[in-house]
Formats: structure tokens, C-alpha cells, sequence
């Protein structure tokens, strides 16, 4: 519980990981199916390191 006021709100923190990934030639982005994945990503990635 105490993490939680030092992590950015979820929503924002996503949106800004989603511009920086966008920024990475590598990725191909297949339509508006990469926010999800992301995002779906980003929380494994969270709870993995939580």
C-alpha cells in the first residue's frame, strides 16, 4: 500500500510508455490492438517487479 503513493496512476503511466514504445522503430504496430498489448504488458511487467 505504501508503493502506491509513489507510482504514477496507472492511465498516465501507460499512455506515457505507449509514446515511448511508439517511438521505437523496431515494434510494428498493428492498428489500435498495440494499446492493449502494451498495456497488458506493462502490468506483467509491474507485478513482476512488484
Amino acid at each position: 500500500q505504501a508503493l502506491r503513493g509513489t507510482l504514477p496512476p496507472p492511465r498516465v503511466f501507460v499512455r506515457r510508455a505507449r509514446s515511448w514504445f511508439r517511438r521505437d522503430p523496431r515494434i510494428p504496430w498493428p492498428g489500435g490492438a498495440a494499446d492493449d498489448l502494451v498495456a497488458a504488458a506493462l502490468r506483467v511487467i509491474e507485478t513482476a517487479r512488484g
